[in-house]
């Protein structure tokens, strides 16, 4: 998730997975990557425009039966930030 624009704490953003991911769980932190920075910014020019940072964000499943979960923003976003999350 990145944005141009300020995001306040509290924002919140909904995402759809497929519905037969089957024990979908909510990776708040991406393991495998020792500098989210760079990563983000080395998979092109659109990434390369943010500053990409782990976020303070909790995850809740919405809707079970559709895989639907609602990302809420602890700490808000600056300008020209980003941050990820993952599934799994």
């Amino acid at each position: 998730m990145a944005t141009k624009n300020k995001l306040a704490a509290g924002t919140t953003t909904t995402v759809d997975l497929p519905d037969d991911m089957a024990n979908t769980a909510f990776i708040r932190k991406l393991e495998t990557r020792a500098d989210l920075n760079a990563f983000m910014q080395s998979r092109g020019p659109r990434e390369a425009e943010y500053t990409w940072n782990d976020g303070d964000f909790t995850a809740t499943k919405t809707d079970d039966a559709k895989n639907i979960w609602t990302i809420t923003l602890n700490k808000g976003l600056d300008t020209n930030t980003g941050t990820a999350f993952q599934f799994k």
